[in-house]
């Protein structure tokens, strides 16, 4: 802790608030405001010293302010023999987790929790591609509609989608909407013999498919969900980056999504071990099997 401002310090047990702002008229007055705690004190026979330096004498009421924040820092001891380390105040462990930040917010009332995102987190699928999931479905990957409203691509610089030439590139219609990913997901509404209409946006089109028959039968949807939107946007990235050709054909394309999705189910569905012409002939049944 010696190494960081006592300014940005927040005290366990206290309101969560720092202590340049809970004594906002003491950090005015001082000399130390962007010093390091190893600079505002010293050790006398083994424990801290606070050495306070300030601008001006403090008034009678500024020294009444200063006995408060002594007392405040009266649990704070550092020790000579221990390194300095980041603690994650709402953790019990003081360890920081992801789940730990979103159950914060979520407690705040900072993020809304919907059914989609409920469902994202429990699919049997790689946890990048959820990753790419998730920002898919908040409209943040890097499509190039996104690119340039963050002045990334200037405006007048080309910005259709590389699969169709035909329309700007948006997450929704990259992923569902454009002429060639429309095919391949008429392939897989086909192949799992499913009728439907398609919601252009990725959130509505997610949701869409998080109620499908029995569980077993729902999540391998989900999974196959995952697959078309992994498939299709990893032959963008290689027409962007590789310039490669015929990537984002129909029947390569089903392929991809086939074995991606028979790989992660049998290696995170229980009781899922079927074998890949099974999978590729009836899925469902193959699901229905391993629920």
């Amino acid at each position: 802790m010696v190494g960081i401002p006592l300014s940005g310090m927040i005290l366990r047990g206290g309101e969560g608030t720092k202590l340049n702002l809970k004594y906002k008229r003491m950090f005015d007055v001082s000399n130390q405001q962007q010093n390091p705690i190893s600079d505002m004190g010293l050790w006398v026979d083994g424990g801290w010293v606070w050495r306070f330096n300030w601008r001006r004498a403090l008034f009678v009421w500024e020294v009444k302010l200063l006995d408060e924040l002594t007392t405040s820092l009266q649990n704070f001891k550092p020790v000579v023999s221990e390194e300095d380390k980041w603690v994650w105040v709402v953790s019990e462990g003081g360890g920081f987790s992801v789940a730990s930040a979103y159950k914060y917010l979520q407690d705040q009332g900072l993020v809304e929790v919907s059914k989609a995102f409920e469902a994202l987190w429990k699919i049997p699928a790689p946890s990048n591609v959820l990753a790419f999931a998730w920002k898919a479905l908040l409209d943040r990957i890097q499509s190039r509609e996104n690119l340039r409203k963050r002045n990334i691509i200037a405006v007048g610089q080309v910005s259709l989608c590389l699969l169709c030439q035909e329309d700007e590139e948006s997450t929704g219609h990259v992923l569902f909407s454009c002429k060639r990913s429309w095919e391949v997901w008429m392939w897989c509404y086909n192949w799992w013999g499913i009728q439907t209409a398609l919601p252009h946006d990725c959130k509505g089109h997610f949701e869409q498919h998080v109620s499908v028959g029995r569980r077993s039968v729902g999540i391998g949807w989900l999974v196959v969900w995952c697959s078309c939107i992994w498939a299709i946007w990893l032959a963008r990235n290689q027409m962007v980056f590789k310039h490669a050709v015929n990537v984002a054909d129909k029947e390569r394309l089903t392929e991809v999504i086939k074995l991606k999705s028979w790989i992660w189910l049998r290696g995170k569905l229980k009781g899922f071990s079927y074998s890949f012409y099974e999978w590729s002939t009836n899925p469902k049944v193959c699901l229905e099997g391993a629920g």
